[in-house]
């Protein structure tokens, strides 16, 4: 994968993960809890979201195994990835 692209799929996760921040910042606790439970069913858009990061993320990760390996590693050696 080259540079460019990797930019780019990144970038493509990034915009993901802001919307689905957007929606969770705007859900009460219980409107939260009741479609962690599945007690309520996700609204549609945010499925497809989450199905748009799922394949993002796996994408990313079928292109550049060596170097998420080497952050894994890094951050088991040292507890947490922040250290």
């Amino acid at each position: 994968m080259h540079r460019i692209e990797a930019i780019q799929k990144l970038l493509g996760i990034k915009d993901v993960v802001y919307e689905l921040l957007d929606w969770i910042e705007h859900v009460t606790d219980e409107e939260f809890e009741a479609y962690c439970s599945l007690a309520e069913p996700l609204p549609e858009d945010i499925l497809q979201k989450i199905e748009s990061f799922q394949h993002l993320s796996c994408d990313f990760n079928g292109h550049c195994t060596d170097l998420l390996q080497r952050l894994s590693l890094l951050c088991g050696a040292h507890g947490t990835c922040s250290e």
